[in-house]
């Protein structure tokens, strides 16, 4: 979810936000907001495993990466926090799939600018099911429309008679 805020007419939009396939089952992950992007480290997936991958949404591009490099270890429940000069964040706490954890990672954020040859390959991989699911969405819409129009003409209501 998505909330946009327009002062100067006091009103709030909402929008949906698709989130890539490989976060869709996890919950519980440790995120931070840095140049106009979502970090999200770790996760839980409701059932008994936690993870350690570690994904990026960018809000001006509504796209998402899953980076190659993942967390040392599985975790979830955590704090990540940006450091003042907004060169890492760390990592803080949290759960692996057995027990609280004190944990501290300290993650340099150069290390996971550049795209890998695999992050793309993702990319490419995941743009191609947004497409597909896109395009399920209006076929769904569709068929909706068609009951709709099907159910209307049973009972006899011209679409041109009504105001």
């Amino acid at each position: 979810l998505s909330i946009e805020y327009d002062e100067n007419y006091n009103i709030f939009q909402f929008y949906d936000v698709r989130v890539c396939t490989t976060m869709r089952s996890f919950c519980c992950y440790g995120f931070v907001y840095i140049d106009d992007s979502i970090l999200f480290f770790g996760g839980y997936d409701g059932i008994k495993n936690a993870s350690r991958e570690v994904h990026r949404y960018s809000i001006v591009h509504d796209q998402w990466i899953k980076f190659e490099l993942t967390l040392p270890m599985p975790l979830n429940c955590c704090v990540a926090t940006l450091s003042k000069d907004n060169r890492c964040v760390h990592v803080i706490g949290g759960y692996d799939e057995h027990d609280t954890l004190s944990t501290h990672m300290k993650i340099i954020l150069q290390k996971w600018t550049s795209e890998t040859r695999i992050e793309r390959e993702w990319i490419k991989k995941e743009k191609k099911i947004r497409y597909i699911e896109e395009i399920e969405k209006e076929k769904k819409e569709i068929e909706m429309m068609n009951e709709e129009l099907s159910i209307m003409e049973q009972q006899q209501l011209d679409i041109r008679k009504l105001k």
